[in-house]
C-alpha cells in the first residue's frame, strides 16, 4: 500500500542535509517501532526472510521529498515550511487504516550533526496502486523512479559495484534482486516462479535526455558512513505478472529500499497480456 504524507516544519525556513535519506528512514523506523501491531513489529524487527538466509528484506521505501528548496553546500534550504513524500509498505490491506492513524500527527526529525529540522505530519492520503484487479495476469507498465534506483553486483571483496541504466548488466541484476525479494516472502512453488521469471522483462528508457547519477551518503559524519550511487530521470518499461508488479510498487525496486531508494510510480499502462 502507498501513502502520500504531508508535513509542516516547526520553523519557517527549515534547513535539511542534502543526504536526508538516512535520517528520514530512521524517523520512519521510530514510528513503526512505537506501534503495538504484529504487522509493523514484523516489518520493523525481522523483515521477510528466506529460510536459511541471514539477510532480511525490509519491505518498504519512500520517495524523494517534494518541496521548493535551494542548495548551498551540503544543505537544502527550504523555501516554505511544507513538504511531502510518498511511502509504501508491502503489508496486507487490513493494515491500511492502522498505518494512516499511526503516522498522523507524528513528529519527524531530519537531522545530522550540522542541522536539525522538525516536522509534524498533517495529512496522510492513501494512493491508488494503479494496477487492475486481475490475479495473475501479465501486465506491461511504464514506471518512473521517484527516488534514486540503486542496482549493483558484488565484486570479489564483497562490495557492490553500482551499475548505470545503460550497463548491459543493469537489467540482469535488477531482475535478480526483484525475484529474490519475492522468494523471501513466498517460499515454495518454484515451478510457478520459474514461469514468472521467464515472463518478466525490464527495459530502461530515456527520451532525449540522459539519466541522472546521484551519490548518496548514508550515516554521514559517523564511522559507519558509506556512499551508494543511484540513478533517476529515466523510465523502466517492465512486463511481469501482477504479484511481482505489486511487490515493486509496494516495496521498491533495486537495493537499499529502506533507505529511501527505488520508489517507483506507474506512468502508464501499456497493454495487458494473460
Amino acid at each position: 500500500m502507498r501513502f502520500k504524507i504531508t508535513m509542516e516544519a516547526r520553523e519557517s525556513h527549515p534547513i535539511l542535509p542534502c543526504n536526508y535519506q538516512y535520517p528520514l528512514s530512521a524517523a520512519v523506523y521510530r514510528i513503526l517501532g512505537e506501534a503495538h501491531s504484529t504487522h509493523t513489529q514484523f516489518l520493523h524487527d525481522t523483515g521477510y526472510r528466506r529460510p536459511f538466509r541471514l539477510k532480511g528484506f525490509k519491505l518498504f521505501t519512500f520517495s524523494d521529498l517534494h518541496t521548493p528548496f535551494q542548495i548551498q553546500g551540503d544543505r537544502m534550504y527550504m523555501k516554505r515550511p511544507i513538504a511531502d513524500f510518498q511511502i509504501c509498505f508491502y503489508l496486507p490491506d487490513v493494515a491500511e487504516h492502522f498505518l494512516k492513524g499511526l503516522f498522523m500527527q507524528q513528529q519527524i526529525d531530519i537531522a545530522d550533526p550540522v542541522s536539525r529540522a522538525s516536522f509534524t505530519i498533517q495529512q496522510v492520503d492513501l494512493l491508488d496502486d494503479s494496477l487492475p484487479d486481475t490475479p495473475d495476469g501479465v501486465q506491461e507498465l511504464m514506471l518512473r523512479p521517484l527516488s534514486p534506483l540503486v542496482v549493483g553486483m558484488k565484486n570479489q571483496r564483497g562490495h557492490y559495484e553500482f551499475l548505470r541504466p545503460d550497463d548491459p548488466a543493469f537489467t540482469q541484476w535488477l531482475k535478480h534482486n526483484w525475484i529474490e525479494k519475492y522468494r523471501a516472502i513466498e517460499n515454495g512453488d518454484e515451478q510457478r516462479l520459474s514461469r514468472w521469471i521467464s515472463q518478466t522483462e525490464i527495459k530502461p528508457v530515456w527520451n532525449g535526455t540522459s539519466y541522472r547519477s546521484r551519490l548518496i551518503t548514508i550515516k554521514a559524519f559517523t564511522p559507519q558512513q558509506t556512499r551508494i550511487r543511484g540513478f533517476d530521470r529515466f523510465l523502466l518499461q517492465v512486463r511481469a505478472p501482477r504479484p511481482l508488479l505489486k511487490l515493486a510498487l509496494d516495496a521498491g525496486m533495486g537495493l537499499y529500499n529502506a533507505m529511501g531508494m527505488g520508489y517507483v510510480e506507474v506512468m502508464k499502462k501499456i497493454f495487458k497480456r494473460t
